[in-house]
């Protein structure tokens, strides 16, 4: 990997992370209606099988384990709610060009008809691909990928009852352990 596509990699993700509780907080009106669960959202920005393919999307990125799935904390209803409230209507156009690039590549996938293990496969595959051809397409996966993470980590289901959570930050130790804070990383 060449050193500026490093750059470049970086660059999107600290956007993500440093864009979410912005958004959070820009948005709170809007968003916290969005963020509760995805069974009854309407989607505002993509259609109704768009959004039913970035829940399969976001649920193969972060599945049901001990900790919920991100359609269950409402990660898909706010990427749909950010990108149609916040996004510029020229980024709207991108991600809408580069989604439906996803689209038509995980359809002849058979994504949606796959079981789990599979769809990560796809996924895995689509991430790490080198063709210059799916460059809109694996593009399309990482953005939503990390805004996946992003939302699913500054989410409150899980920044309050999955990961160490002080409302109110005490004392400040840079040197801890890990055993020390339950083995659990600190919420945003």
């Amino acid at each position: 990997m060449r050193r500026r596509d490093v750059l470049k990699y970086a660059a999107y993700a600290s956007g993500a992370a440093v864009s979410s509780p912005l958004f959070n907080s820009i948005l709170s009106g809007t968003v916290s209606n969005f963020l509760n669960r995805t069974e009854n959202y309407k989607p505002l920005f993509l259609n109704e099988q768009q959004f039913m393919l970035l829940r399969d999307i976001a649920d193969a990125i972060l599945p049901k384990t001990d900790s919920p799935s991100a359609s269950e904390v409402g990660v898909p209803a706010t990427i749909d709610a950010i990108i149609g409230n916040a996004y510029s209507k020229k980024d709207q156009q991108e991600f809408k060009k580069r989604f439906s690039n996803l689209e038509v590549y995980l359809k002849r996938q058979n994504f949606s008809e796959s079981d789990q293990k599979k769809k990560v496969a796809i996924l895995s595959a689509l991430n790490d691909s080198k063709d210059e051809k799916l460059g809109l397409t694996r593009w399309a996966y990482i953005d939503i990928k990390q805004q996946t993470i992003s939302y699913y980590l500054s989410s409150e289901e899980i920044g309050e009852n999955y990961l160490n959570y002080l409302p109110v930050p005490g004392y400040y130790d840079p040197c801890i352990t890990l055993e020390s804070v339950n083995g659990k990383a600190w919420s945003i």
